[in-house]
């Protein structure tokens, strides 16, 4: 499948809500077979975006999906417990300000991501994923890259929003203003064992909001840590993993086995 589209709020793939007398509430199903080509040029134009309460959507492997225009998100949901599958390999592009890769928007969505799903955005506030309500599970070797004024890697704004790392992923935010990881009021989390993380930036915790990793076989961490307002980070080092503090940091607990190091050396600030 290709499809593209130019214009504001043109959605390349759109799922509404789908009623029928026999099923008043069921929700649109739609799914994507593997390869897809799915493009958007103009303002709030999202590749893919359910807005069906008890919909799915299924990406098959291999996606290729981009958009370009200021609040263009690459997977947007926004409708109650609806669903999306975003295959392995499958790839996000997106460039305009406030243009999110992932943005879970509704009570009860979840958008799941398989393994080794890449995601790329430039323009200010363009989050790599973004989980508002809803929750946003992550499978293994995401690769996430952020360009642009406070755009975040992977962040959390609301109690009722949550992201799950399912393995490993690398997540660098390319020395912008934001942070690799942010958890305002909600929580972030990555401890399936076995995982391996490469983050560049910072991590930020406030008004509640939690981070829970293991950084397992040779993860490095590259960046520093702050709290705030009850915020939490738990980082747990394991087999040769490494931490590059970058500058002054604090963590809620801190734990290094197998080989790992924290290198405390860094410029004053």
């Amino acid at each position: 499948l290709t499809a593209g589209t130019l214009g504001e709020s043109s959605h390349a793939v759109y799922a509404a809500q789908g009623r029928s007398t026999t099923n008043p509430t069921g929700g649109s199903k739609i799914n994507i077979g593997k390869g897809a080509v799915l493009s958007t040029a103009g303002d709030g134009s999202h590749t893919v975006m359910m807005a069906s309460n008890n919909g799915k959507i299924v990406i098959e492997e291999g996606a290729e999906m981009t958009t370009l225009g200021d609040g263009s998100h690459g997977v947007a949901a926004y409708a109650d417990t609806s669903a999306k599958e975003i295959g392995a390999g499958s790839t996000i592009a997106t460039a305009g300000d406030g243009s999110h890769g992932v943005f879970a928007n509704m009570t009860g969505s979840v958008l799941s991501l398989d393994d080794n799903v890449g995601i790329t955005t430039e323009g200010d506030a363009s989050h790599g994923l973004l989980a508002q309500r809803g929750v946003v599970e992550a499978g293994d070797g995401l690769n996430i890259s952020v360009e642009g004024s406070g755009s975040h890697g992977a962040y959390v704004n609301a109690a009722t929003g949550s992201i799950e790392f399912l393995g490993g992923a690398t997540i660098d935010n390319n020395d912008n203003d934001g942070y690799a990881i942010y958890a305002d009021k909600g929580t972030i989390t990555g401890t399936a064992g076995n995982s391996t993380f490469n983050i560049t930036g910072n991590m930020y915790a406030d008004n509640s909001g939690s981070i829970d990793l293991d950084m397992d076989n040779n993860s490095v961490f590259t960046g520093s840590t702050a709290l705030a307002n009850s915020g939490t980070i738990n980082l747990n080092l394991k087999n040769n993993s490494y931490w590059h503090v970058t500058s002054s940091s604090e963590v809620s607990s801190l734990h290094v086995s197998g080989g790992s190091m924290v290198n405390l050396s860094h410029e004053a600030g």
